[in-house]
């Protein structure tokens, strides 16, 4: 997602791209290092926007959390980050989602345009997982497997998920690990 802080002047991701492309030099984003999937997403997003990304200003965060908190404050910009990362601020009126990264809205946020109807399309989607030693038997595998399938397709847990950010999905073992 990408988000801003609630005062900012940017109502839409087009008002804040237009704003950025404009004097980049004066954008303060969200950085967690160089290396995250939120730190790939913001550039691909600045790059799709057009965007000089060697002109704005990266400020350092240990975590979407922080710099969630930050934006909160209005000390940065923009931040990005899984949307479960703006959750909280979003409920208390600090931040404003301009958009979610992907093709289509989130059924938590039915305000929110997803980047591609933003205009500046890019998908980028995090994901949990459960992992176990290698050469685990087949038949624990099985049992783990259908123990987490189960949980995936419980109404009510998909139900506390989508309340935190969050998409359940399910993806059978052979499909994660091939």
């Amino acid at each position: 997602m990408y988000a801003v802080n609630a005062k900012a002047p940017w109502k839409t991701l087009k008002d804040f791209v237009e704003a950025a492309r404009k004097n980049p030099e004066s954008i303060r984003m969200g950085w967690l290092g160089g290396s995250s999937g939120t730190d790939f997403t913001l550039l691909r997003f600045l790059d799709v926007a057009g965007i000089d990304a060697k002109k704005v200003r990266k400020v350092p965060f240990t975590g979407s959390g922080p710099s969630m908190t930050a934006l909160a404050g209005g000390h940065i910009d923009l931040s990005g980050g899984l949307a479960s990362a703006a959750f909280a601020l979003l409920a208390s009126g600090d931040v404003r989602l301009l958009a979610i990264t992907g093709d289509q809205r989130f059924r938590t946020l039915p305000d929110v345009p997803s980047s591609k109807e933003a205009g500046f399309h890019v998908s980028f989607t995090g994901w949990n997982g459960i992992t176990a030693p290698k050469g685990l038997p087949k038949e624990v595998l099985n049992r783990i497997d259908q123990a987490v399938k189960k949980i995936m397709q419980d109404p009510e847990y998909a139900k506390d998920l989508e309340a935190v950010g969050h998409l359940p999905m399910y993806e059978p073992p052979d499909k994660m690990w091939p």
